[in-house]
């Protein structure tokens, strides 16, 4: 963060205060303060909000993986002692990482225009997000299996706790005979959404007006603070509860990592008359045909490719009914809106593929991270470095399982496009497969290079948090950097590496409203300047699309390297 600054500081400093003296120079550094204060806020407030389940996620995991749960069940420490320390272990690492910034935005308000209430407003925000993601990941971790997983599951709660709200108070607004009006719903509805407020907080420091809702900015961040404690509190109460049915199962006999095998059937029994004399028992003939068949099919399943075979034979979903719970509530809810507002409207097919496309790159980042990381939690890497399967066979074998862990969100967004879009007349068919060539590449890219850190680093939360900061980097800090050293074309740049900008570009020119347009009418604004015909953008997404999966298979191929030189492998 401290090179960012840097970075960013001589950069939107260069070529000024050459001229008009010390007063113009002091004035351009007070108007400088405001934008160094926000983006080092906003970036505290991302990282942080990312931090907060990876750190807490293996809390309880990594207890049950290692086999020292039942140990620590056994101790005189109750459930809720349990998971509050757990929690304030991590709550002092998020501490740490918000009290880095802290001395750096205090010496910006040296230049003047920052108040300090705007520099503590925005550590509270990021710390009581952090607070609740670390909280809900500690609840997610008592039934997960892998500390990732409970550190995405964390992260979605927050998501959809600080998102939801607002949307769907932002639909009942729009209802007709609402009670209260746009203006009440909408003001519960920023009191919920932290980025929100930040946008307001940056909105007042930048002197915009920002929305009118009614509040304050300062009662809008002592209110979205307390929302994420109050959350936090309730995640922490269902951690306990949690944990203390998983003590009560120990207590009575169960095992502390439960296991989902089903027992082998024993084989078929017939018992025979034949060949019997009366009053001996019947002859018992044991029936071992079904279990050769069944052992001979799994025999045939496995192939040649057996990491390959068991990343696909993992299930999306820990049970089915989460797979039929969150299908029928987002089912439910799209269906709610399209009656409302109607199928022709175009952000009912854009704001899916945007949010949608974010939930992807967060997954990409952090399952790839354990592909072998967690090999070596769950103590199975020694034994598959034991079986002559190359390094490539391995890794390539982990991508495609890693890959395939995703597909969920991909597949409903393209239910909506290729159902109701195509139906409506409002989605052109052109644009689906550019739609898929833009949301795979950084897709595949993250994944390779999850794959790669999961191989550098000892621990999957160490793994995921240097993938999430590569995206950060390239997509958020690169940008900005760019954009505020002045290079030529700072716009273009952040189109063309930005893989949000350029599927909201390839969407958009995909909706039109009736009549249907031709290819040749179809017009898509960015990457580039001005507006681009459809081979023309159809040329910059080929390119897109090989440059990033090049650049995945290029980490891939270094996560080969890494693999050879740790295992003392030649190939």
């Amino acid at each position: 963060m401290l090179g960012l600054l840097l970075i960013v500081f001589f950069g939107v400093t260069e070529g000024r205060g050459r001229s008009g003296g010390g007063a113009r120079a002091l004035q351009e550094l007070q108007e400088l303060a405001p934008g160094l204060t926000m983006a080092v806020l906003w970036f505290q407030y991302v990282m942080l909000a990312l931090m907060g389940p990876l750190l807490a996620g293996p809390s309880i995991c990594d207890e049950r993986r290692t086999g020292t749960l039942a140990t620590l069940l056994t101790t005189p420490l109750t459930a809720g002692q349990i998971v509050i320390g757990k929690l304030l272990s991590a709550l002092v690492q998020i501490v740490i990482l918000a009290a880095l910034a802290t001395p750096m935005l205090l010496v910006i308000r040296v230049f003047g225009g920052v108040p300090v209430e705007i520099i503590f407003a925005g550590l509270a925000l990021a710390i009581s997000t952090s607070v609740l993601g670390a909280a809900l990941a500690i609840g997610a971790s008592v039934r997960a299996k892998r500390g990732t997983m409970a550190s995405v599951t964390g992260f979605v709660y927050v998501m959809a706790l600080h998102l939801g709200p607002i949307m769907v108070l932002g639909i009942l607004s729009l209802w007709p005979g609402a009670i209260g009006g746009r203006a009440t719903w909408m003001t519960w509805g920023f009191v919920t959404c932290g980025p929100a407020v930040m946008g307001v907080l940056s909105s007042e420091l930048f002197g915009g007006g920002g929305p009118a809702i009614g509040l304050g900015s300062t009662s809008l961040w002592v209110l979205n603070c307390a929302y994420s404690l109050a959350l936090a509190g309730l995640a922490v109460f269902w951690a306990i509860v949690r944990l203390r049915r998983v003590m009560v199962a120990v207590g009575a006999g169960a095992p502390a990592v439960p296991t989902k095998r089903k027992a082998k059937r024993a084989p078929a029994v017939r018992r025979g008359v034949a060949g019997t004399t009366a009053g001996a028992p019947a002859a018992v003939v044991v029936d071992t045909s079904e279990p050769m068949k069944r052992e001979g099919r799994e025999r045939g399943e496995v192939s040649d490719r057996p990491v390959l075979w068991r990343e696909l034979r993992q299930p999306l979903f820990a049970r089915a009914r989460d797979f039929w719970i969150i299908t029928v509530a987002l089912v439910s809810i799209m269906a709610g809106i399209m009656l409302k507002f109607g199928v022709e409207e175009a952000e009912l097919y854009l704001v899916p593929v945007v949010i949608g496309m974010f939930i992807v790159l967060i997954q990409a980042s952090t399952h790839s991270s354990s592909a072998v990381t967690g090999e070596r939690e769950g103590r199975t890497w020694e034994v598959l470095l034991t079986t002559g399967l190359s390094a490539w066979g391995i890794l390539v074998g982990k991508t495609l399982g890693s890959l395939k862990k995703i597909v969920y969100v991909p597949a409903m967004v393209a239910l909506l496009l290729c159902t109701v879009g195509l139906w409506s007349g409002l989605v052109h068919p052109a644009v689906l497969p550019l739609i898929l060539l833009v949301a795979s590449a950084p897709v595949i890219f993250l994944t390779c290079t999850g794959v790669l850190a999961s191989l550098v680093f000892k621990r999957s939360v160490h793994a995921a948090a240097a993938n999430i900061g590569l995206a950060l980097a390239l997509w958020v800090g690169l940008p900005i950097v760019v954009r505020l050293l002045n290079l030529r074309n700072p716009d273009t740049f952040l189109t063309l590496t930005n893989p949000m900008m350029v599927i909201a570009a390839a969407t958009e020119g995909g909706i039109h409203e009736p009549p249907a347009l031709t290819l040749e009418a179809m017009r898509f604004h960015g990457p580039m300047s001005g507006s681009m015909r459809v081979w023309e953008f159809t040329s910059y997404v080929v390119l897109y699309w090989v440059a990033y999966v090049g650049a995945g298979l290029g980490a891939l191929a270094a996560g080969v390297a890494v693999f050879n030189a740790r295992t003392g492998r030649s190939s």
